[in-house]
């Protein structure tokens, strides 16, 4: 399998879309305990479709399991 290099409008879209919003949700993200956090999620056309947040909490969790 060849990498293929994310184009630059799935980029436009995580910004415009995602990262853009971020500043008007600080006050709710902050109450969940959310200060440093990743987004995943999945490309579907020429969009990003985020699917879930999570911070470090999870990664914790997981290796006390």
């Amino acid at each position: 399998m060849e990498y293929t290099e994310i184009p630059n409008f799935i980029w436009l879209d995580v910004i415009k879309n995602l990262i853009k919003k971020l500043p008007s949700m600080e006050e709710e993200l902050l109450s969940a305990s959310f200060r440093e956090f990743v987004i995943s999620g999945h490309t579907e056309g020429k969009r990003f479709l985020p699917w879930q947040m999570f911070d470090k909490s999870r990664y914790e969790l997981v290796k006390r399991l």
